[in-house]
């Protein structure tokens, strides 16, 4: 590794972290309606209004949508797009996170064909942040049962 300066000048030094504000991004008004509520069809209804984008697909990349990340640490290429700064860029896509998409999908399909998942006390744990993530209290406690 080796610092790094960018054409306007800015500086980056050997070993420093860089990251995405993804989650400004994910809870910006301007990209998602309701941003900080949560909306199952969210995604489902941007595709009915705006046509059957790559964009709007769970396992997709966008500037709006950056779960799997962006960038050429991810190989997989196909058409480029703007990236919000002028920029014709490439986007790329591991094929890896259609696997995670798919196997988080029949998990959840599954878990909910065959059993009731409730909280002990009804409600939805508080919210923890851990880093950059938000992830639910870990000693909420959870009832699960098979249905019969």
């Amino acid at each position: 590794m080796k610092d790094h300066t960018f054409s306007n000048g800015s500086k980056v030094p050997k070993g420093a972290r860089a990251a995405l504000p993804v989650g400004p991004i994910h809870f910006d008004e301007k990209y998602y309606k309701n941003a900080t509520e949560f909306d199952g069809f969210r995604f489902f209804n941007l595709r009915q209004q705006n046509g059957d984008l790559p964009d709007y697909h769970a396992a997709n990349s966008s500037p709006e949508h950056l779960t799997f990340g962006a960038g050429r640490h991810i190989w997989y290429i196909y058409p480029s797009f703007c990236f919000g700064f002028g920029l014709s860029l490439t986007r790329f896509c591991s094929p890896g996170r259609f696997f995670a998409v798919s196997e988080l999908k029949a998990l959840l399909g599954f878990t909910l064909l065959t059993y009731d998942v409730k909280t002990k006390d009804g409600k939805r744990p508080k919210d923890q942040i851990f880093q950059d993530m938000i992830i639910p209290d870990m000693t909420a406690e959870i009832l699960i049962r098979k249905r019969v």
